[in-house]
């Protein structure tokens, strides 16, 4: 039979996109919710942080030519005004978090549930060929015309001026598209989910860091970026509203390439041929925690080469914000939230906890990988075999416990060494690895947390995401909006003593590391008792 073309490739896409809009009911509204969120954290910061308008001409008079925060923000334009600080401080956050929720939307109703066989089955009914990747393009652009509403809305309720929050707004949602179209791509190109995920998100990396280094000192580079894009429209400093063209351009030649790739491979196939295996397992993939480091292997070197980047990334502008903060008091205050002191040890400090959070990500991503690989039923077949759930599960815990540490001593290591060669002081190494190391337990209370969510309730496993979202809108905005110290105290991050600014101190350590292994234990007992999800 012939494949369908022209409209009838579209056939079923109006019930393909209320059965998307109906099984995104819960992480659409959270993922919106967290942009509007953030979006207004700027202006209430920028009160609390630049109350007098003297305030806001010394920190635009240090932020001007400081690397520091030009790689970690984006050049400051008009930062002496609240919009454009506002902009400056917050609006690459907001792309971000807007180009992961395309990529998030996108995959999961393309790959994902090609993946999992439930493309096949809505394409044994009436349903055209480009009708699934059609309608999570189409859920994803729905998803970005809220963020363009109410990103603006947002703003200028805070009392900010029209045409830069609409410009903040639309260039969020259009970056976002950009995203979208690259997500479609990486879902052609990759047979799993998982590389598929993993493509988009590293683009997205990648594109933060060439805007990064082209900002600060090659600015041709960053037209080469995205994010670059969506930061050369300069919201509230004189828009430049035609670059959003480059980027729709951009984006529509991206889905042309998505459905070029979709009619040109096999339902379930990637365009990418996945390396044929070996006929029969090594001896050295003879356990379950083998076969889960196996399958780990390229999402852990993945994660560790970005971690070390990162690290790299800040410790090449530690000692440039001496000056920064020398000369802006409200810039100390900021850091102060992590530790206060000696301007270098609190950017060490704060530097540490980003990457911490960061890293969270691969913690949570492994801990997840076991609900994932029990969906796609490939552990009942394990598990017929002399294996038990526990040490199953086990495995991907250990993966995720020693992994955590690694990630951390690798950021450290390269925030340390550079910064140690630019400083003349090596022993900046291990100061910095300590640093990090200290919110392994913070890490971990997360890791069981997404464990027992595994073990007792596995559809809701997807909420520790949000989790990790809240524990960062607590631990560095928390104090900023005036939040209760109850409410702060929920984050285990904000137990963890900032090193080296703050002294050592290791009770919160320890209880945090006993919620962690309760946590942990809670589920590994709960997955044991539970009859396993198959598709």
């Amino acid at each position: 039979m012939m494949a369908p073309s022209g409209l009838g490739a579209l056939s079923g896409l109006p019930a393909l996109v209320r059965l998307n809009l109906r099984r995104d009911r819960v992480m659409l509204p959270i993922w919106l919710a967290s942009t509007a969120a953030l979006a207004a954290i700027g202006p209430r910061s920028a009160q609390t942080l630049l109350p007098t308008q003297a305030d806001y001409d010394a920190f635009a008079a240090t932020a001007q030519g400081n690397a520091a925060f030009t790689v970690m923000l984006g050049q400051p334009l008009q930062v002496n005004t609240p919009g454009g600080f506002i902009s400056y401080r917050v609006g690459i956050f907001l792309a971000v978090l807007v180009c992961f929720m395309n990529i998030t939307v996108v995959n999961r109703h393309t790959r994902a549930d090609e993946e999992a066989g439930r493309t096949e089955l809505t394409r044994s009914g009436v349903v055209g060929r480009n009708a699934p990747l059609t309608a999570a393009l189409g859920v994803a652009l729905l998803a970005d015309l809220v963020v363009l509403l109410v990103v603006p809305a947002v703003l200028i309720a805070n009392g900010l001026p029209t045409v830069g929050s609409i410009a903040l707004g639309v260039s969020s949602a259009v970056a976002g598209l950009v995203f979208a179209g690259i997500a479609s791509v990486a879902a052609q190109l990759n047979a799993f989910a998982r590389g598929a995920y993993g493509l988009s998100a590293a683009l997205i990396g990648v594109s933060y860091l060439v805007r990064g280094v082209g900002d600060s000192a090659a600015p041709a580079l960053s037209w080469f970026s995205p994010l670059g894009w969506f930061k050369a429209v300069r919201p509230f400093a004189g828009e430049r509203w035609w670059v959003l063209l480059v980027s729709l351009a951009f984006a529509a030649a991206m889905v042309w390439l998505g459905y070029l790739l979709a009619g040109r491979r096999d339902l379930g196939a990637g365009a990418l041929q996945p390396r044929a295996g070996r006929l029969s397992a090594a001896p050295s993939l003879s356990s379950s925690f083998a076969l889960a480091v196996r399958l780990q292997r390229g999402t852990f070197v993945g994660w560790l080469v970005g971690m070390l980047v990162l690290g790299v990334t800040y410790g090449s502008v530690a000692k440039s914000v001496t000056d920064l903060f020398d000369e802006n008091p409200a810039l100390r205050r900021y850091l102060e939230i992590a530790g206060g002191g000696d301007p270098v040890q609190a950017f060490i400090a704060a530097a540490a906890l980003i990457m911490a959070l960061i890293g969270s990500g691969f913690a949570l991503q492994t801990s997840l990988r076991a609900h994932g690989e029990e969906g796609a039923g490939r552990v009942e077949p394990l598990l017929g075999a002399a294996v038990s759930k526990v040490g199953w599960l086990g495995s991907y815990v250990i993966i995720a416990v020693v992994g955590t540490i690694v990630m951390l001593v690798a950021a450290g290591f390269g925030f340390g060494l550079v910064h140690g060669i630019r400083s003349g002081d090596l022993g900046q190494v291990g100061v910095v690895i300590a640093a990090m190391l200290v919110y392994a337990p913070a890490v971990w209370v997360l890791i069981g947390a997404a464990l027992m969510l595994v073990g007792l309730w596995p559809a809701g496993t997807p909420a520790v995401w949000g989790l990790l979202a809240a524990c960062l809108v607590l631990t560095f905005f928390g104090s900023a909006l005036d939040l209760p110290q109850w409410l702060i105290d929920l984050s285990p991050f904000a137990h963890v003593p900032g090193l080296p600014s703050a002294e050592m101190a290791w009770p919160p350590l320890l209880w945090l590391t006993l919620i962690a292994a309760a946590l942990i234990g809670v589920g590994l007992v709960g997955f044991r008792r539970r009859d396993l999800q198959t598709p």
